[in-house]
């Protein structure tokens, strides 16, 4: 598998952390389009979505205004995010059609909802995908996704959680999310982590004067 990291961490100065696992977008923060250029744009067609907060859902939106009005985006979450996403996108899909007459558009009509659920996985052409809650403060997903034998996870926003890091301990390539602060992770917790566990780590959503020997998620592509 590709990753291609546009952002790792949680200033506005930079990229909020968003990345694309092969043709899979996570997350879509409301800086999104300093990252991408028309083409990608035009190219995203499934989008991973963790939470609702806006440094990585506010440019959702921004993306169902500007793809073609007869393409649709399909998305991956759980239920409860998706009924946050409802709530959000309905007042603004409003589009001009060709005869010039302004159009409503559903939710349905633009976005193809496929429901993630925690203990259970889904198959989708050879990728396995797999979610677990976080503890955050709104419903939130952390990500396992395995692709010819190899695996990616990432934490998402969340407190420290010792089950979590179970959920993430047989990936391959694991993001964790260190922001520190109340309601998310202490870069403290993520050093005292056994040394198998470290190596395959790599920290986002980090603060820019965070001092730690872990490694750091940086804007390239990986080869997991």
């Amino acid at each position: 598998m590709k990753l291609k990291v546009y952002g790792n961490n949680g200033s506005e100065e930079e990229n909020n952390t968003c990345f694309k696992l092969d043709n899979y977008l996570i997350d879509v923060p409301r800086n999104i389009f300093k990252a991408f250029d028309k083409q990608e744009l035009n190219n995203i067609e499934k989008i991973f979505l963790t939470h609702v907060h806006p440094d990585h859902y506010g440019g959702f939106n921004d993306i169902l205004l500007r793809i073609p009005i007869n393409k649709k985006i399909k998305l991956y979450t759980a239920n409860d995010i998706a009924s946050s996403v409802r709530k959000m996108t309905d007042p603004i899909l409003y589009f001009i059609e060709n005869d010039g007459n302004i159009r409503h558009y559903r939710f349905e009509d633009k976005i193809d909802f496929v429901e993630l659920k925690e203990n259970e996985y889904l198959i989708e052409n050879e990728y396995k995908i797999e979610i677990k809650k976080t503890k955050h403060f709104v419903p939130t997903i952390a990500l396992k996704i395995t692709h010819n034998g190899k695996t990616f996870a990432y934490s998402s926003d969340t407190i420290f959680d010792p089950e979590l890091i179970g959920f993430l301990a047989d990936a391959d390539f694991i993001v964790h999310e260190a922001s520190g602060g109340v309601g998310h992770t202490d870069i403290k917790n993520l050093e005292s982590l056994s040394d198998s566990f470290k190596e395959k780590l790599y920290i986002a959503h980090f603060p820019k004067n965070i001092q730690t020997s872990l490694k750091k998620l940086e804007r390239k592509i990986y080869t997991i």
